[in-house]
């Protein structure tokens, strides 16, 4: 993917039980794309993902979509 490119999925899938923090107890492997845990994270702790990590397009973070990664 080049950097003015998002990969957005148009069906609900398994990270949309996942919110937004930062710092983040999981990370994206860029080799496979899976989750990883960032730290330990304890048994009930939330699971969150920072979804700038590996940084945004402009053109999407000043879109309509993107709002609420600002």
């Amino acid at each position: 993917m080049s950097a003015d490119e998002v990969l957005l999925r148009d069906e609900w899938t398994s990270y949309g039980f996942i919110n937004r923090a930062r710092p983040a107890n999981l990370t994206i492997s860029l080799a496979d794309y899976g989750l990883r845990a960032a730290r330990d994270i304890e048994a009930g702790e939330e699971l969150t993902l920072d979804y700038k990590e590996h940084g945004m397009p402009a053109v999407y973070l000043g879109s309509e979509h993107g709002r609420y990664l600002r």
